[in-house]
């Protein structure tokens, strides 16, 4: 463990060094999360005191006109593990961009400005919703439909004509020979003027797995900023397997006051998630920025009746964002959480988290 340490501290040293060689960008991030407190109203034999979930981030980023490249640790500070959680470099030569390494492709705009870094909920990026009890809200992506770079390690191209772009993209989770056909991913994007982006994504992420994303950025309306599509998983093995999915993101300015709402409708053989979220900002002043994030989550159908997973889980999070200066703030809150199963007893968790993150 103490090697990769000393081997991605190195890296970063290098591409540090990198920076200075000429009048390129250099970014250095750190981010770091904890919970002050976990109380459970139902089992009060379950409260715990300060914990660190293990979600620290740190990396640095060299950039030029023509090339640059990244390097994302992953990690706990209790534990001393450490890993590499995005490590990619790119070159552009006129309007081709050509990037290998591991990290997200994405273009769709996922309606994110007010996200601060308080994650969770805020990292649900587009895609049909499946249940996970571990995450917040207790649902995630089934598969992303606007990241054509799922894997492990990764190679795209793209390039730009006028208002249009196209690119290609292909890779893998072992290192093992495997039939591109069965592994790569494609998107078309369109810019209609001031008006919209139009995007278009398909994806074959492994043999027989494939999905598909199509939004259409909405821009003609002002202080208004929405994406609608649609999001697909497909299994051409197994269609029941398969799930379908209606997005509608927004988000509405008005001088220091911002509202902003996610909303989600997957449907899948006997299955239905409805998850709606909508979270309201004020700017107070350069220094607080409060919050409020009211989120629920709702599952129903015969198939969430077998598996035990019908129900409902509301989140309500008050908190506030303090800034010291641009890339440095904290974020901290308050966390309801009330899980109310078809079949069971309902729970109730209030935690406090805090993020501490810092980025020039």
């Amino acid at each position: 463990m103490k090697r990769n340490v000393v081997i991605a501290c190195a890296c970063m040293a290098m591409i540090a060094g990198l920076a200075f060689a000429d009048e390129s960008k250099l970014t250095i991030r750190a981010r770091t999360k904890m919970n002050l407190a976990t109380v459970y109203l139902d089992d009060a034999g379950t409260d715990s005191g300060v914990s660190v979930p293990g979600d620290d981030r740190f990396g640095v980023e060299y950039k030029s006109d023509k090339a640059g490249a990244v390097i994302l640790l992953k990690g706990s500070l209790i534990t001393g593990t450490v890993e590499l959680y995005d490590y990619y470099g790119w070159m552009s030569f006129g309007d081709l961009k050509l990037t290998a390494g591991e990290w997200d492709h994405r273009k769709a705009d996922i309606i994110d400005k007010d996200a601060s870094n308080w994650g969770g909920l805020w990292d649900l990026y587009y895609g049909p919703l499946k249940v996970d009890a571990t995450k917040e809200g207790g649902v995630v992506f089934m598969s992303e439909s606007d990241n054509i770079t799922p894997w492990k390690s990764e190679f795209s191209a793209d390039y730009a004509f006028g208002d249009a772009s196209v690119a290609f993209a292909s890779g893998s989770n072992t290192k093992d020979p495997y039939n591109a056909m069965e592994q790569f991913g494609a998107r078309g994007a369109y810019t209609v003027g001031d008006a919209a982006k139009l995007t278009g994504t398909f994806v074959m992420t492994a043999k027989d797995k494939a999905t598909v994303g199509i939004f259409a950025n909405i821009l003609m309306i002002e202080n208004l900023n929405a994406v609608i599509g649609y999001s697909g998983y497909l299994d051409l093995d197994v269609s029941e397997n398969s799930l379908n999915a209606v997005e509608l993101r927004a988000r509405y300015a008005m001088d220091a006051i911002s509202l902003t709402s996610h909303n989600n409708v997957t449907l899948g053989d006997d299955l239905m998630i409805l998850y709606n979220m909508a979270n309201v900002a004020w700017k107070a002043n350069d220094t607080f920025t409060p919050c409020l994030l009211v989120a629920n989550a709702n599952v129903s159908g015969d198939a969430a009746e077998f598996a035990g997973t019908a129900g409902n889980t509301l989140t309500i999070r008050p908190g506030v964002t303090i800034t010291a200066q641009k890339g440095a703030s904290i974020d901290a809150g308050v966390k309801i959480e009330m899980t109310s199963p078809d079949v069971g007893d309902s729970v109730t968790k209030i935690s406090v988290p805090v993020t501490f993150r810092v980025k020039f």
